[in-house]
């Protein structure tokens, strides 16, 4: 795989706002949406820091990650299931393997899409 990675990032603390914390998602956007809401979570000062997992397994993969990509105040680390995905964008055996730990959202992309996404990612 030719994808480079940050290993780590530094955040100081948050001067305004909240910092929130959530892990494995996967792919439940709507719910996320739901609590964000329901907690009181300002767009405006607040970050979301998400802890892996995020896609896979729920019905809102596609639209979970790539809001995530397109949210300046959401911050995620690489979990086992989003490395996949990136490593099936580079390698088809790879695609595979990320549809056997519940990737089959990712086959209704095409390759372009798969491709960029997962530069992306």
């Amino acid at each position: 795989m030719s994808i480079r990675l940050t290993p780590h990032r530094f955040f100081a603390a948050n001067p305004v706002g909240v910092d929130w914390v959530c892990g494995d998602l996967h792919g439940e956007f709507e719910a996320l949406q739901a609590a964000l809401s329901d907690a009181g979570f300002n767009k405006a000062a607040d970050r979301l820091f998400l802890l892996g997992d995020t896609i896979d397994r729920g019905p809102e993969s596609k639209a979970l990650l790539e809001w995530v990509l397109a949210t300046d105040w959401v911050y995620s680390v690489i979990g086992n299931h989003e490395l996949m995905f990136i490593a099936g964008a580079e390698d088809n055996l790879n695609r595979y393997k990320h549809r056997g730990i519940g990737g089959d959202w990712a086959a209704s992309l095409d390759e372009t899409s798969y491709k960029r996404v997962g530069r992306q990612t």
